[in-house]
Protein backbone atom coordinates (compact mmCIF):
# COMPACT_ATOMS: atom_id res chain seq x y z
CA UNK A 1 0.00 0.00 0.00
CA UNK A 2 2.79 2.44 1.12
CA UNK A 3 4.69 1.98 -2.56
CA UNK A 4 1.29 2.56 -4.29
CA UNK A 5 0.96 6.17 -2.67
CA UNK A 6 4.82 6.66 -3.33
CA UNK A 7 3.76 5.56 -7.18
CA UNK A 8 0.65 7.94 -7.03
CA UNK A 9 2.72 10.77 -6.24
CA UNK A 10 5.38 11.03 -8.08
CA UNK A 11 2.70 10.14 -11.14
CA UNK A 12 0.69 13.64 -9.66
CA UNK A 13 3.78 15.78 -9.22
CA UNK A 14 4.92 14.48 -13.09
CA UNK A 15 1.43 15.71 -14.67
CA UNK A 16 1.37 18.56 -12.59
CA UNK A 17 4.85 19.93 -14.47
CA UNK A 18 4.04 18.91 -17.66
CA UNK A 19 1.04 21.30 -17.58
CA UNK A 20 3.10 24.07 -16.20
CA UNK A 21 3.16 26.86 -19.12
CA UNK A 22 7.01 27.14 -19.99
CA UNK A 23 8.51 30.62 -18.70
CA UNK A 24 10.30 32.89 -21.14
CA UNK A 25 12.92 35.25 -19.98
CA UNK A 26 12.72 38.92 -21.50
CA UNK A 27 15.85 41.65 -21.60
CA UNK A 28 15.57 45.15 -22.40
CA UNK A 29 18.67 46.27 -24.74
CA UNK A 30 19.85 49.65 -23.43
CA UNK A 31 21.98 51.80 -25.77
CA UNK A 32 23.59 54.93 -24.59
CA UNK A 33 24.59 57.18 -27.34
CA UNK A 34 27.26 59.38 -27.29
CA UNK A 35 26.43 62.74 -26.35
CA UNK A 36 28.16 64.48 -29.37
CA UNK A 37 28.90 62.76 -32.98
CA UNK A 38 33.07 63.70 -33.27
CA UNK A 39 34.29 63.85 -30.23
CA UNK A 40 38.18 65.01 -30.66
CA UNK A 41 40.91 63.05 -29.29
CA UNK A 42 44.54 64.28 -27.11
CA UNK A 43 46.44 66.31 -29.29
CA UNK A 44 43.94 67.03 -32.05
CA UNK A 45 42.48 70.08 -33.37
CA UNK A 46 39.01 69.94 -31.17
CA UNK A 47 36.93 72.32 -33.42
CA UNK A 48 37.68 70.82 -36.87
CA UNK A 49 34.09 68.93 -36.74
CA UNK A 50 32.77 72.44 -36.41
CA UNK A 51 31.55 73.80 -39.33
CA UNK A 52 29.70 76.74 -38.84
CA UNK A 53 29.06 79.12 -36.05
CA UNK A 54 25.34 77.54 -35.25
CA UNK A 55 27.22 74.08 -34.56
CA UNK A 56 29.42 76.13 -31.82
CA UNK A 57 26.21 77.31 -30.26
CA UNK A 58 24.31 74.04 -30.70
CA UNK A 59 27.49 71.93 -28.76
CA UNK A 60 26.90 74.75 -25.71
CA UNK A 61 23.43 74.30 -25.60
CA UNK A 62 24.21 70.59 -25.60
CA UNK A 63 27.03 70.28 -24.11
CA UNK A 64 28.40 72.62 -21.40
CA UNK A 65 31.18 70.12 -20.60
CA UNK A 66 32.53 69.99 -23.88
CA UNK A 67 32.46 73.38 -24.67
CA UNK A 68 34.63 73.88 -21.19
CA UNK A 69 37.33 71.64 -22.68
CA UNK A 70 36.90 73.52 -25.96
CA UNK A 71 37.50 76.98 -24.67
CA UNK A 72 40.53 75.39 -22.56
CA UNK A 73 42.14 75.00 -26.23
CA UNK A 74 41.27 78.25 -27.74
CA UNK A 75 44.48 80.22 -27.08
CA UNK A 76 43.58 83.85 -25.70
CA UNK A 77 45.89 85.97 -28.05
CA UNK A 78 45.26 89.62 -28.99
CA UNK A 79 45.04 89.78 -32.91
CA UNK A 80 44.65 92.15 -35.11
CA UNK A 81 43.47 92.31 -39.04
CA UNK A 82 42.39 94.51 -42.04
CA UNK A 83 38.51 93.37 -43.23
CA UNK A 84 38.36 93.00 -46.90
CA UNK A 85 36.79 95.61 -48.87
CA UNK A 86 33.41 94.34 -49.74
CA UNK A 87 33.38 91.60 -46.61
CA UNK A 88 31.53 93.00 -43.03
CA UNK A 89 33.17 91.62 -39.60
CA UNK A 90 30.56 90.37 -37.00
CA UNK A 91 31.71 90.24 -33.14
CA UNK A 92 33.39 86.71 -32.13
CA UNK A 93 32.07 84.07 -29.79
CA UNK A 94 33.18 81.50 -28.02
CA UNK A 95 36.10 80.43 -29.90
CA UNK A 96 35.92 82.14 -32.90
CA UNK A 97 37.78 85.73 -32.44
CA UNK A 98 36.01 87.02 -35.68
CA UNK A 99 33.67 86.28 -38.35
CA UNK A 100 33.46 87.76 -41.98
CA UNK A 101 30.60 87.43 -44.66
CA UNK A 102 30.19 89.16 -47.99
CA UNK A 103 27.72 92.31 -48.20
CA UNK A 104 27.10 90.69 -52.14
CA UNK A 105 23.84 89.45 -52.29
CA UNK A 106 25.33 87.05 -54.77
CA UNK A 107 27.58 85.80 -52.29
CA UNK A 108 25.63 84.61 -49.44
CA UNK A 109 26.80 81.62 -48.96
CA UNK A 110 30.63 83.18 -47.99
CA UNK A 111 31.65 83.08 -44.25
CA UNK A 112 35.12 83.38 -43.01
CA UNK A 113 36.35 82.19 -39.43
CA UNK A 114 39.35 83.35 -37.30
CA UNK A 115 40.06 81.00 -34.85
CA UNK A 116 42.96 80.66 -32.69
CA UNK A 117 44.24 77.04 -30.46
CA UNK A 118 47.30 76.69 -28.02
CA UNK A 119 50.05 73.85 -28.74
CA UNK A 120 50.11 72.49 -32.50
CA UNK A 121 46.64 71.64 -32.59
CA UNK A 122 47.04 68.15 -34.34
CA UNK A 123 49.21 69.50 -36.99
CA UNK A 124 48.35 70.64 -40.62
CA UNK A 125 47.86 67.33 -42.25
CA UNK A 126 45.90 66.10 -39.75
CA UNK A 127 43.46 69.76 -40.20
CA UNK A 128 43.15 68.98 -43.78
CA UNK A 129 42.24 65.77 -44.29
CA UNK A 130 39.25 67.41 -41.54
CA UNK A 131 38.77 70.07 -44.05
CA UNK A 132 38.49 67.89 -46.75
CA UNK A 133 35.50 65.60 -44.85
CA UNK A 134 33.59 68.67 -44.33
CA UNK A 135 33.44 69.33 -48.11
CA UNK A 136 33.03 65.36 -48.98
CA UNK A 137 36.26 65.06 -50.18
CA UNK A 138 37.77 61.22 -49.20
CA UNK A 139 41.23 61.54 -47.56
CA UNK A 140 44.26 61.62 -50.14
CA UNK A 141 46.64 59.20 -50.56
CA UNK A 142 49.75 60.56 -48.48
CA UNK A 143 52.23 61.06 -51.44
CA UNK A 144 49.46 62.97 -53.12
CA UNK A 145 48.70 64.84 -49.65
CA UNK A 146 52.33 66.26 -49.50
CA UNK A 147 52.31 67.06 -53.37
CA UNK A 148 49.35 69.16 -52.73
CA UNK A 149 51.09 71.13 -49.46
CA UNK A 150 54.08 71.36 -51.94
CA UNK A 151 52.17 73.51 -54.36
CA UNK A 152 50.29 75.97 -51.56
CA UNK A 153 51.69 79.53 -51.20
CA UNK A 154 53.22 80.76 -48.08
CA UNK A 155 52.67 84.34 -47.92
CA UNK A 156 54.50 86.60 -45.69
CA UNK A 157 52.04 88.55 -43.05
CA UNK A 158 52.56 92.31 -42.07
CA UNK A 159 54.11 91.43 -38.92
CA UNK A 160 56.29 88.76 -41.09
CA UNK A 161 54.68 85.76 -39.74
CA UNK A 162 54.62 82.89 -42.31
CA UNK A 163 51.51 81.79 -43.03
CA UNK A 164 50.49 79.03 -45.35
CA UNK A 165 47.61 79.33 -47.98
CA UNK A 166 45.61 75.55 -47.77
CA UNK A 167 43.11 75.78 -51.60
CA UNK A 168 41.15 72.87 -51.03
CA UNK A 169 39.83 73.71 -54.42
CA UNK A 170 43.04 71.80 -55.81
CA UNK A 171 40.70 68.40 -55.39
CA UNK A 172 37.65 69.94 -57.23
CA UNK A 173 39.20 70.42 -60.63
CA UNK A 174 36.85 68.43 -61.97
CA UNK A 175 33.45 69.64 -59.84
CA UNK A 176 31.01 71.63 -60.23
CA UNK A 177 30.88 75.30 -59.76
CA UNK A 178 28.47 75.03 -57.19
CA UNK A 179 29.82 72.06 -55.10
CA UNK A 180 31.01 73.01 -51.27
CA UNK A 181 34.03 74.34 -50.70
CA UNK A 182 37.04 76.05 -48.68
CA UNK A 183 40.01 77.93 -48.44
CA UNK A 184 41.95 77.84 -45.20
CA UNK A 185 45.30 79.19 -44.11
CA UNK A 186 47.43 78.03 -41.06
CA UNK A 187 49.72 80.56 -39.07
CA UNK A 188 51.77 78.78 -36.93
CA UNK A 189 53.99 80.47 -33.74
CA UNK A 190 55.68 78.50 -30.97
CA UNK A 191 52.64 78.25 -28.75
CA UNK A 192 49.53 78.78 -30.50
CA UNK A 193 48.46 78.10 -34.30
CA UNK A 194 45.98 80.80 -35.94
CA UNK A 195 43.28 78.80 -38.22
CA UNK A 196 41.47 81.08 -41.13
CA UNK A 197 39.02 79.49 -43.26
CA UNK A 198 36.79 80.34 -45.78
CA UNK A 199 33.58 78.16 -47.20
CA UNK A 200 31.07 78.26 -50.00
CA UNK A 201 30.62 77.20 -53.16
CA UNK A 202 33.47 76.50 -55.34
CA UNK A 203 32.98 79.49 -57.33
CA UNK A 204 32.27 81.51 -54.51
CA UNK A 205 35.80 81.15 -52.79
CA UNK A 206 37.76 81.20 -55.94
CA UNK A 207 35.98 84.72 -56.77
CA UNK A 208 36.96 85.60 -52.94
CA UNK A 209 40.51 84.05 -53.30
CA UNK A 210 42.34 87.91 -53.25
CA UNK A 211 40.05 89.63 -50.58
CA UNK A 212 41.00 86.14 -48.81
CA UNK A 213 44.46 86.33 -48.97
CA UNK A 214 44.24 90.28 -48.28
CA UNK A 215 42.71 88.77 -44.80
CA UNK A 216 45.57 86.61 -43.98
CA UNK A 217 48.15 89.26 -44.92
CA UNK A 218 46.79 92.04 -42.78
CA UNK A 219 47.17 89.34 -39.64
CA UNK A 220 49.60 90.95 -36.72
CA UNK A 221 50.25 89.52 -33.18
Amino acid sequence: MRNYFIYFFITLVFLISCDRPQLVSQYREVIIEPDIDAPFLDGQDPHAFMKTKADMKQLAKDNPQMQALLDQSTAKVSLRWVVPEGWVEEAGSGMRQATFRSSNPNEKDLEVSIISLSGAAGGIEANIIRWLGQINIPAPAKEDLQQFLDAQEEMLTTSKLKIKLLDLTYFQKNEASDVPSAIGAILETADKVVFVKMTGSKQTVQKSLNKFKILCQSLAL
